[in-house]
């Protein structure tokens, strides 16, 4: 029973959600691919962690989704193909684990397409 308990702790240790808002792009933002029609589309890849500290006593550093998407805009009419996904490798697994989920810690990846029309 008590195996069965400390299992569960530690993959439930794991487990975050991450919240953003998008109204604040200046462009439109869709989740479907851009459309053979556009006259330019350049794909972009940005990173960042997402990490929570002390089960949240101590607060939590929380990527920006906003700001990264407008870093990238650089006179783009659209954004197309948006996709946001939150996991954690080896590394994250680690730290999270050897922390004994103090530091609960996620790779948070933002991926689309620029077009230009």
């Amino acid at each position: 029973m008590k195996c069965l308990l400390l299992a569960c702790t530690l993959l439930l240790g794991s487990c975050m959600s991450l919240e953003y808002d998008l109204d604040a792009v200046p462009i439109p933002v869709s989740a479907q691919s851009a459309p053979a029609t556009a006259n330019e589309v350049t794909p972009f890849q940005l990173k960042a962690k997402h990490i929570l500290w002390v089960h949240g006593a101590l607060g939590r550093s929380v990527p920006n989704v906003t700001e990264m998407i407008e870093s990238v805009i650089d006179g783009h009419d659209r954004i197309a193909g948006l996709r946001i996904t939150q996991s954690g490798g080896f590394h994250e697994w680690l730290a999270t684990h050897l922390s004994l989920t103090t530091v609960r810690m996620k790779t948070v990846v933002i991926e689309g397409q620029l077009v230009r029309d």
